[in-house]
This record gives structure tokens, sequence and C-alpha cells, in this order.
């Protein structure tokens, strides 16, 4: 067992899925269903420019959180219009996935998802 396979939270994943509205254009958004899987959800460094600016813009108020999240290597991969429900909130999937191919055994995709 790797430490990889070690998780600290219960989420509820609601993952992306395409529909159509009136006009015929393919959409994205999360499903209404969410599946309940374990996690490793850990707190993610921020530059200081940036947790600076959530402050400065909002007064406070409204500030970001922005934490990793990684998955059971057997779950779907997200897309960005996913949202996670951890701890009574939701946040979103912010930036791309991180891939880490570096041998069989680390091999993981990580996110960053951001509550704001």
């Amino acid at each position: 067992m790797s430490l990889l396979d070690k998780y600290n939270a219960v989420v509820t994943v609601h993952p992306e899925e395409t529909w159509e509205d009136e006009d015929g254009n393919i959409m994205t958004r999360p499903s209404p269903v969410g599946i309940e899987t374990p996690a490793m959800v850990q707190l993610a460094a921020q530059s200081g420019t940036s947790s600076r600016n959530a402050e400065n813009f909002d007064m406070g108020y409204n500030t970001e959180e922005i934490y990793r999240l990684r998955l059971p290597k057997d779950f779907q991969e997200l897309g960005p219009s996913s949202v996670i429900e951890w701890e009574g909130r939701r946040h979103n999937i912010f930036g791309r996935p991180q891939r880490f191919q570096g041998s069989k055994r680390t091999t993981r995709i990580e996110y960053l998802m951001r509550r704001n």
C-alpha cells in the first residue's frame, strides 16, 4: 500500500456532464447526482500576491480558499465544470489537472479546488 492510497476526507463529486440548450449548443455543467468517494484534501500554497489580492479586492469578506485534491486512482477524470462538496461547502475545479506519471506506483492526478 502506497502513501498515495491514504485519504483524509470523504467528498461528493459532481462530475461534468454535457447537455444541449434550446438553440442546439452543447454546454457543460456539474451533474445533479453526486458520487461519494474518499479523497486526500490538503491546503495548497499560494503566492503572497494572490493572497493579498484576494484580501484587498473584497476587504476580507470574500476570501479564496484553494486546496489540493487527490481522488482514488480508478476515479474518472474530472472536467472544469465539475463541483466538489466537502465539509458542507461547494468547491470548483481550478485550472487543469496535474498529472504525475513518474512510475506506476506514483501515477496520479491531482486537482486544485477553489471556494470563493
